[in-house]
């Protein structure tokens, strides 16, 4: 243990060292930046060529993202398999060889799980403001960013039909007989079992008591302006307030990816990082798409979800090169795996619904996630110093 302590300790503060990793721990986090941000406004491309109308069809009819999709589930679950290696493979081996041999209580352990329990914490705390209890909200934890935005404007991922104005109903009601003043007298007293004079007194009355023009008019304009407010909505900056705080904690998830005392480290954790976020960009990306969201405020979401982990790997980089004491260093390390095994069990894992089979499948796309991290890790370890 003392050998292992020597080459970290090796490894994080000698000159040498620090000078080959330092361009390796910027333009990691840099990266990370610039590919998950991309990938959150490729779905935009879209309305090059596409117009609103054809966009929603065209997600109606074929819903990527949605909690039915087996490609999308597969995809999302297998992303939860490599953040389960990174932390047991790396992370966690990582934390031990930093905290000293002679300490009595087991360090890396009590690192990662205060790093679940206080992700879980602040989550909860942001979404007892900013939550919602909606199924669809519940049912999609992994694109929570896109319900929580949707649940806070009101606004339907599936477009109602817009209003008839007072001209059309009255065509309508005409061409089907439902206007009451075609309504035949003996209909009326059969279907509510009255008398004549007391069916003909109840129709007098509700033919007088109809809106007028007018009032037909107003409802119609009011109708109309919450519609469009359903089909072009705006980000307030409540909304934008609440998806930074929603995304806070993603700066714990990049402490590792500056952490890491190797290159080849560092680029291993940033593929298994970098896999997950491209996937939650894409998918966020299309569901504000699909809600007709503007371009700038896609962009914006996408902004804020793309630099947080870059944030933090720039922390941890600053740590790792400002020797600072290597139990506060674990200790970042094993913040960082605790929030990242929150995002895997209590976002990735728990977004969708279970059902018999696809939950096995489900199942199965985080174990392969979780070999192909495991095969990649091996051939590092086998083929260069890591």
């Amino acid at each position: 243990m003392e050998n292992t302590v020597s080459d970290f300790i090796y490894l994080f503060h000698e000159e040498t060292a620090r000078n080959a990793l330092q361009t390796v721990r910027w333009v990691a986090p840099l990266s990370l930046f610039i590919l998950t941000f991309i990938a959150g406004l490729i779905p935009l491309t879209l309305r090059l060529k596409f117009d609103e109308a054809s966009i929603r069809k065209m997600f109606e009819k074929s819903p990527i993202t949605s909690e039915n999709s087996v490609i999308h589930q597969c995809l999302i679950c297998g992303c939860g398999g490599t953040l389960i290696a990174t932390v047991f493979l790396c992370l966690l081996p990582a934390m031990r060889s930093l905290v000293l041999s002679n300490d009595v209580y087991p360090g890396a352990e009590i690192c990662v799980s205060s790093g679940i329990l206080f992700t879980y914490l602040f989550q909860e705390l942001v979404f007892v403001r900013f939550g919602n209890t909606d199924e669809d909200y519940i049912d999609q934890w992994h694109i929570y960013l896109v319900q929580f935005i949707r649940c806070e404007l009101d606004v339907c991922k599936k477009l109602p039909e817009p209003p008839k104005s007072p001209s059309v109903e009255d065509m309508e009601a005409e061409d089907h007989g439902d206007n009451i003043e075609m309504d035949q007298l003996g209909n009326l007293q059969e279907a509510l079992g009255l008398a004549a004079e007391e069916a003909e007194e109840l129709r007098d009355f509700v033919l007088a008591n109809q809106p007028g023009p007018a009032l037909r008019r107003t409802a119609y304009l009011r109708a109309q302006k919450d519609f469009l407010k359903l089909k072009n909505p705006k980000m307030d900056k409540i909304v934008y307030f609440g998806v930074t705080l929603l995304c806070l904690h993603s700066i714990l998830d990049g402490f590792c990816l500056g952490l890491q005392p190797t290159d080849n480290q560092t680029w291993y954790v940033f593929g298994n990082i970098a896999s997950h976020r491209v996937i939650i960009a894409i998918s966020t990306g299309i569901e504000l798409l699909a809600s007709n969201f503007k371009s700038k405020s896609i962009a914006y979401v996408m902004l804020i979800f793309s630099v947080m982990p870059s944030i933090g790997s720039m922390f941890g980089s600053l740590a790792a090169t400002s020797r600072a004491d290597l139990r506060n260093l674990a200790f970042m390390i094993g913040m960082s795996g605790g929030s990242l095994l929150y995002v895997t069990f209590f976002e990735l894992f728990r977004g969708f619904k279970k059902q018999s089979v696809i939950g096995v499948g489900q199942c199965l796309s985080a174990f392969c996630g979780y070999l192909i991290s495991l095969s990649f890790y091996m051939w590092l370890k086998r083929n260069f110093f890591f």
